[in-house]
């Protein structure tokens, strides 16, 4: 089989592999599971075919990701325009400090949660999964109710709360929740729940 073919066939595992996987931190699927792993056998023609097609898809996904790049920095530079750099505020906008901004700022548990792949209901927010103003739901984990009770003691995260990332590589990324969910923090981020009143 082609490089090509069973880098793709092994691709399309990743999920099932994943649910076999071990650990709490980080997932580790053993050999037996990777040997026992069924992938598809195709003839020469069709294995051709089958890397052509998902070459082509994945050229067109660079594409659309590319395009997503330069529609942010496009964002950035309208933002700056209209209201100025948010640092040196050079138009005089009025300030306030955060903690008035908000109603409760939450920082998470320090502690690595007991992620599981049962789909319990109660989900866990990993920094991995938010980016720029979106969390990727597609790649939530779930954790057992009585861990999520024990993660949400000082406040549930509600749609509309902020998520922001506070260590490491990811420093200072921030995503809304928009949806009602079950959902609890990770660990190295934090919880901001703004105050829909205006400050003083």
């Amino acid at each position: 089989m082609p490089a090509g073919v069973f880098f793709y066939a092994v691709q399309s595992r990743v999920e099932e592999l994943k649910s076999q996987g071990t650990g709490s931190t980080f997932k580790a699927v053993g050999r037996k599971v990777l040997e026992e792993t069924l992938i598809p056998v195709y003839s020469l023609e069709e294995q051709e075919q089958i890397v052509q097609k998902v070459q082509a898809v994945e050229a067109l996904i660079r594409k659309r990701r590319y395009q997503i790049a330069l529609l942010d920095q496009l964002v950035k530079s309208r933002f700056i325009e209209m209201f100025g750099d948010p640092v040196d505020n050079e138009m005089g906008w009025r300030t306030c400090p955060l903690e008035k901004a908000c109603i409760a700022i939450v920082d998470c548990p320090h502690s690595t949660p007991s992620y599981t792949s049962e789909r319990t209901g109660f989900m866990c927010i990993r920094t991995s999964i938010v980016k720029k103003n979106r969390i990727l739901w597609d790649d939530i984990e779930y954790i057992p109710e009585d861990e999520y009770i024990q993660r949400i003691s000082r406040r549930k995260p509600k749609k509309g709360d902020v998520i922001y990332t506070r260590e490491g590589a990811i420093l200072g990324i921030a995503a809304v929740i928009d949806r009602e969910c079950n959902v609890a923090l990770g660990q190295r981020s934090m919880l901001l729940s703004p105050n829909p009143d205006k400050p003083e």
